[in-house]
C-alpha cells in the first residue's frame, strides 16, 4: 500500500490556525518521475521525444517547459526530469 510521507505528521487531525499564517503546508498527488538524457543539438530525436512525451524539453539552464499535468525540467544540457501523473508512466 501506498502511503504519503507526510501521513505520520497528523496533518488532518490537525484544526486551521486562526490569523495569518506563515507557512502553508499542503501535499500535493504522487507523481510519476523518469530521468531522460539524450543529445539535444539531434533535432531529429528532439522532435522525436516531443512527439511522444507531449511536451518540448527545455534547453535553457533551470527551465521547465509545462502541458497539462507533464513537465520536463531542465537538469543539464543533456539531462531532464520528467514528471507526470502517475497513470501515465
Amino acid at each position: 500500500m501506498k502511503q504519503s510521507a507526510l501521513a505520520r505528521l497528523g496533518l488532518n487531525a490537525r484544526g486551521v490556525p486562526e490569523g495569518p499564517v506563515g507557512v502553508e503546508l499542503s501535499e500535493l498527488a504522487p507523481s510519476g518521475h523518469i530521468a531522460l538524457r539524450l543529445d539535444a543539438t539531434n533535432k531529429k530525436i528532439c522532435d522525436i521525444t516531443k512527439t511522444i512525451l507531449g511536451v518540448t524539453l527545455p534547453v535553457e539552464p533551470n527551465t521547465v517547459k509545462t502541458k497539462g499535468k507533464k513537465q520536463a525540467l531542465w537538469l543539464g544540457p543533456d539531462e531532464w526530469l520528467l514528471t507526470m501523473p502517475v497513470e501515465q508512466t
